[in-house]
């Protein structure tokens, strides 16, 4: 081997180190924002307050993904708050059988 074919392979070594090193401190980041604390608060028997939540506590919520808890926010922002889970129909893609799921688990 060569010295330049040598200190290619070495840039190209420290390079790939570089680039894993930022991948692991983009993942602990991410890892580190993540509080299980609203998961488990209907766990403990605390309700999930629907008119101050936001979309992490509401993605507790059984049937309630990422997409879905947005769009609840979205119209409390753009409609006030709810004050019946009546007022939960409006969501688009929150039908009766999962406000009934949800129900005993929020409080307004």
């Amino acid at each position: 081997m060569t010295g330049a074919t040598s200190r290619y392979l070495v840039l190209a070594l420290m390079l790939l180190s570089l680039f894993s090193l930022h991948q692991c401190l983009d993942h602990r980041n991410e890892t580190q924002e993540f509080s299980p604390l609203p998961a488990t608060s209907f766990l403990l028997g605390q309700k999930i307050p629907i008119n101050t939540a936001d979309p992490k506590m509401l993605e507790a919520l059984p049937g309630i993904g990422p997409k879905l808890a947005q769009r609840i926010v979205e119209d409390r922002r753009m409609n006030g708050p709810f004050k019946n889970e009546k007022e939960l129909l409006r969501v688009p893609g929150l039908g009766p059988k999962k406000v009934e799921a949800i129900r005993s688990l929020i409080d307004f």
